[in-house]
């Protein structure tokens, strides 16, 4: 588990929720609970309990949120984990404050829209890739790294991303639009006229 904030006094709080055997480890800005013994489920009703102890502590000027992940989780190693929490995290960070988390396909596509929104296409396909290994069929995913492909002059593998994120029943509009415009590039013209 980590949680964003860098208050020591949260430690002592954290020990009275989960235990004082709980392994927490701090930096200037995160917590990190290690729950060797704990699946994503554990974890996420330890999270949750820890949010409500401070939702109840109204503890004014502090925000906690959460971000899980575990082992094993598709190809991911142990010193992936640390990483994938911080994504999670990050993932928190679009939703209100004392929200908790768990690493999935989403927090992988927020992950890799920041490396896109920096300009590094190599690391934002790397991310786009790695979630669908969590959902390989989420069509947000396959969408964005079918766009970055196009970016990359890449044309055959964006075409098929945005064939297979059509399949998706969730944002199929923008996977059309990007397959239209693919089709075009091609030359389709009727092909991407169906597409528009």
């Amino acid at each position: 588990l980590q949680f964003d904030s860098s208050k020591k006094a949260l430690l002592k709080s954290f020990k009275a929720v989960v235990g004082e055997d709980v392994k927490i480890c701090t930096t200037k800005t995160s917590s990190y609970l290690l729950l060797p013994e704990k699946n994503s489920k554990d974890c996420f009703q330890v999270g949750k309990k820890i949010l409500k102890h401070f939702e109840k502590k109204e503890r004014s000027g502090v925000t906690i949120n959460c971000g899980i992940s575990s082992f094993p989780i598709a190809e991911f190693s142990k010193s992936d984990l640390l990483l994938n929490c911080r994504k999670a995290l990050c993932h928190a960070a679009f939703l209100e404050p004392g929200s908790l988390v768990i690493c999935d396909a989403v927090s992988f596509n927020i992950s890799g829209d920041i490396y896109y929104g920096d300009g590094d296409l190599v690391l934002a396909v790397k991310e786009y890739r790695r979630g669908l290994s969590l959902d390989p069929n989420d069509g947000n995913l396959l969408n964005s790294l079918g766009v970055c492909y196009a970016q990359m002059n890449r044309h055959k593998l964006a075409v098929n991303c945005f064939q297979s994120a059509c399949q998706s029943k969730n944002d199929r509009f923008m996977a059309l639009y990007n397959l239209g415009l693919e089709q075009q590039i091609r030359n389709e013209n009727r092909d991407a006229i169906h597409s528009f």
